[in-house]
């Protein structure tokens, strides 16, 4: 019997075109993942000059995959453009004043402002979908968490045991890491704890189950041990952006930094901590004081242009602890707007970026926002600028507003999801675009 013709119409293109499985996304640079990855780390050569590890990595991109990488108009705007060029006057205002630049300033202060640049066109080359995002996102959490854990144990080694040990942590005591700053490595961990925890409230986590949890739990337990007033005043900044954006992700925290509290106390109430020797630092706040108050006259004795690139730390023998005053000093009122609208920016482009962002996007766009502020706040207690993990906030702020623009669709789940990961099609249907 033949079979019979039934009158079906055909299928239209657009609906055919929304069956479409994505085209495979373009494999993450290895450079880039060891990058992020390693960004925990450094080597002092010498007192005064650390060298990132990560670095290594970046210089392996620029050899091996410089021809990736794209300034993308979404992510370039002219605030970058005008600080490399307010560095470069600031240089040439220290040659001009003093007759020479010292290598604090052509090596510290200029090309480790460019390795930063180069590191930011990397990143917001190669991530390129909500995915990638993700996995950038997710490398920086676990690098962070697998560092914090060592170090955890190595302070608490030195305070149970009495073990010392050389290359981590500041003086046995206060938690800091490879990055031999209690309040640098502070920032660090508010990073990695706002991207994992506000980054899980979207249907594709950035850590899942019971490591989310573990990476959570360590993390806050780090940044208590830092006994860095910068680094819980980032903290309270990044709950502001909870508090707004996503206000169960608000109480969440609180109840993971809680948790934390326990171990402090037991540990107080056995005689192995103090923390009235930790806080209580007289002549940390008044030597900051001072040097915030020498930045203000510094500015104005050279209100438009600055001291020159450098010179308040080659006047003082210290930096500013305030990013905002450093502009200020070393760079005057012009540094000074320069530096908020460069941070200004980011701020705008992360917002924008949430709005046109799908449902799984926004929740890595206000983990993006709450780090970004976070390491704003720290900012006002340290100099931060230079901090690579600031930079790849502003990295990855740039590249969500570029994905969100060009690519608002829905996160592709893992291959282990099962039933999960073969229902999200119809969920991107429903935006109406699709990654290309």
């Amino acid at each position: 019997m033949p079979a019979r013709i039934d009158n079906i119409a055909p299928i239209a293109p657009e609906a055919a075109a929304i069956r479409k499985p994505p085209a495979a996304e373009r494999k993450v640079s290895f450079w880039l993942l060891g990058y992020i990855a390693l960004l925990p780390y450094q080597y002092a050569v010498i007192h005064d000059a650390r060298v990132g590890i990560a670095d290594a990595c970046l210089f392996g991109y620029l050899i091996f995959n410089v021809s990736r990488i794209r300034l993308r108009t979404e992510a370039w705007r002219v605030w970058h453009f005008a600080l490399l060029l307010l560095f470069a006057v600031g240089l040439l205002v220290s040659a001009l004043r003093e007759g020479a630049v010292t290598p604090y300033q052509y090596l510290n202060k200029g090309f480790g402002l460019l390795t930063l640049f180069a590191a930011y066109a990397m990143i917001t080359s190669e991530v390129e979908s909500w995915g990638q995002l993700r996995r950038a996102m997710r490398v920086f959490v676990l690098g962070v968490t697998v560092q914090n854990v060592v170090a955890l144990a190595a302070l608490l080694a030195s305070y149970v045991a009495k073990m010392q040990f050389s290359f981590i942590n500041y003086d046995n005591e206060r938690l800091s890491g490879f990055l031999y700053d209690p309040n640098a490595y502070g920032g660090l961990l508010v990073v990695a704890l706002a991207f994992n925890l506000v980054g899980s409230a979207g249907s594709v986590p950035v850590t899942r189950g019971w490591l989310r949890l573990f990476c959570n739990m360590t993390l806050a337990l780090g940044i208590v041990f830092t006994f860095s007033r910068s680094a819980w005043m980032a903290l309270a900044a990044t709950w502001l952006v909870y508090l707004v954006l996503q206000p169960k992700l608000a109480a969440k925290t609180l109840g993971i930094v809680a948790a934390g509290l326990p171990v402090l106390v037991a540990m107080i109430g056995l005689g192995l901590l103090s923390p009235k020797r930790m806080l209580d630092r007289p002549d940390t706040i008044q030597q900051r004081v001072g040097l915030i108050n020498d930045s203000l006259a510094q500015f104005e004795k050279h209100p438009v242009f600055g001291m020159g690139l450098g010179e308040f730390r080659a006047a003082e023998g210290l930096i500013v602890h305030n990013t905002p005053l450093w502009f200020l000093a070393d760079f005057g009122l012009v540094g000074l707007g320069v530096f908020m609208g460069f941070v200004g920016w980011f701020l705008v482009a992360g917002f924008k970026a949430y709005l046109a962002a799908p449902q799984d996007g926004k929740a890595y766009v206000v983990g993006l926002l709450a780090a970004y502020c976070g390491m704003l706040g720290l900012s006002m207690g340290i100099e931060g600028f230079y901090q690579r993990h600031w930079w790849l906030c502003f990295a990855l702020i740039a590249a969500a507003a570029t994905v969100a623009r060009k690519a608002p669709a829905a996160i592709p789940r893992p291959a282990a999801g099962g039933m999960r990961a073969r229902t999200w099609w119809p969920a991107a249907a429903a935006y109406g675009r699709h990654q290309s």
